[in-house]
């Protein structure tokens, strides 16, 4: 685990990249990017990509999932000498302004090994395009013997908010520590700019194992806060509902519950003294729940938006 942006990916000898590459890639033509691809083997399984649209666009309507090698998947012949096969490819839009939208493409792979890497392309039948980029693709399927009650860490925090100028370290350490006398065990962070003055800090939490950091360099046409003109440029606040999902695919079966917050919001159960005992007193046929800042005294919980070190 480390806080340094990461180097580029070596190659596999079949040309498909042997880890991830945690950094915004382009399409041709600059209307698309990419950041992540996730396996996700629920419905019969899918390949999830992490994506920023230009809303006037017309998105690929194909996928490319990439395999290793030919002829060692067990299809028999379905594989190109190339080791991929084209798939169909759904665009899910966010519907938050901005001229570049946070998006998520759904490539089926049902019937298919689990790929390595993937790719968009706009034509079943035209030839891999060089500077086309190619994801790694993570396996996040649910393990064999995954139970939710047995894992060894049971809460997850996804700051939504990417850091950005970010250098009160002390409304940092005490978001931090606030949530983890709660019961929080992990911290995920995503750092557009940040700041030279918070890399103690952050490096210190990295070091223990709390924090994970993902650069979160967004390309530069795209490096627009897009309030009061999110109509013509940019995309809506530093691409934050991309992180989010990038979070929650990436987080998928490390916890119990990964909780979505920003760095001056506080869960503070009104009954329970921790957030795990919060969280298991809610029904658990639901897949999510989701609050409100304020003070209702009937609510289990309060969200609290302050800081202790607003003075610091």
């Amino acid at each position: 685990m480390t806080a340094q942006l990461p180097v580029a990916p070596k190659m596999l000898s079949s040309g498909l990249p042997d880890k991830e590459e945690l950094t915004w890639k382009e399409q041709p033509g600059g209307k698309q990017y990419f950041f992540s691809a996730f396996y996700d083997d629920r419905e019969g399984g899918h390949v999830r990509i992490v994506s920023l649209v230009d809303r006037e666009t017309k998105p690929p309507k194909f996928c490319r999932v990439w395999y290793q090698e030919a002829g060692k998947t067990g299809l028999s012949g379905n594989l190109s000498t190339n080791g991929n096969v084209v798939r169909p490819a759904k665009l899910e839009r966010n519907p938050k302004r901005g001229k570049y939208s946070a998006s998520l493409y759904h490539c089926d792979v049902k019937g298919l090994p689990k790929p390595l890497a993937v790719s968009l392309m706009e034509d079943r039948h035209s030839a891999h395009v060089g500077n086309v980029p190619i994801l790694k693709v993570i396996d996040k399927s649910r393990p064999s013997n995954w139970d939710a009650n047995k894992l060894r860490r049971k809460i997850g925090v996804c700051v939504e908010t990417a850091l950005f100028e970010y250098s009160n370290f002390m409304r940092l350490i005490e978001f931090v520590e606030v949530y983890r006398t709660l019961g929080a065990e992990h911290f995920i962070l995503y750092n557009y700019t940040g700041d030279p003055v918070m890399n103690p800090v952050i490096r210190a939490y990295v070091q223990q194992g709390i924090m994970t950091i993902i650069p979160w360099n967004l390309p530069p046409k795209l490096r627009v806060n897009s309030v009061g003109n999110e109509a013509t440029e940019g995309v809506h606040y530093y691409a934050e509902l991309s992180s989010i999902q990038d979070c929650l695919y990436r987080n998928m079966y490390d916890f119990k519950y990964v909780v979505f917050v920003d760095t001056d919001e506080f869960i503070v159960p009104s009954i329970q003294n921790d957030l795990y005992s919060l969280l298991e007193s809610f029904p658990q046929d639901r897949a999510g729940y989701v609050g409100k800042s304020g003070t209702n005294l009937q609510s289990p919980f309060k969200i609290l938006d302050f800081s202790f070190t607003n003075d610091v």
